[in-house]
């Protein structure tokens, strides 16, 4: 295997090289006008079109033990034909620094208090990608609503009485015993 090509123009927040093609430039490349990133364009014209469901993985990338991860890797900036392969995005992802990731959260059955993930106490979020405890859910919900409506006192102490309580235009309960206190305090300490 030949050492990496590195792009020498643009790179976008994720190390990737990236490149604009005007109509004049594309049509004798034979693709469409538009935003490309490098290394895919470079196995586009080696091989055609990219195949549906497949992603450009960088082979140089899985040979090299040593690279960094993330945006800081340089062979994200590789254009070398033959360091590039069209896979699908689960090789990719299995061929990268920690593949296991994913299959070790399908694996687990419970959520992080105990409850068992059965379909009928998980819901996805709406991206589809996060399970979620229903139950663990269903507690947070309702130690919010316990804390709101039955405590009795104020964080001060006072109590939730009608005579020293208000509602304020938020929805949230005031505590008139409180206000005064501290319009004695603010009074005081603007006298000195």
């Amino acid at each position: 295997m030949f050492e990496c090509i590195h792009w020498q123009s643009d790179i976008d927040r994720f190390g990737y090289g990236t490149l604009y093609l005007r109509a004049a430039d594309a049509k004798p490349l034979g693709v469409e006008p538009g935003m490309y990133y490098a290394h895919r364009l470079t196995w586009q014209l080696r091989n055609g079109p990219i195949p549906d469901g497949l992603v450009i993985d960088h082979v140089c990338h899985t040979m090299d033990t040593n690279c960094k991860e993330r945006n800081g890797c340089p062979h994200r900036r590789c254009v070398n034909p033959d360091h590039l392969e069209a896979v699908s995005v689960a090789e990719n992802i299995l061929r990268g620094r920690y593949p296991d990731i994913g299959l070790l959260n399908r694996q687990k059955t419970h959520c992080p208090r105990g409850h068992e993930y059965s379909p009928e106490n998980i819901y996805f979020r709406r991206d589809g990608r996060q399970r979620v405890c229903k139950e663990c859910r269903h507690i947070a919900a309702g130690h919010k609503r316990h804390w709101a409506k039955a405590k009795d006192h104020c964080v001060n102490g006072h109590p939730w009485i009608k005579a020293d309580t208000y509602t304020n235009p938020k929805g949230r309960r005031v505590c008139r015993a409180c206000k005064r206190v501290r319009a004695a305090a603010y009074r005081e300490a603007s006298s000195k």
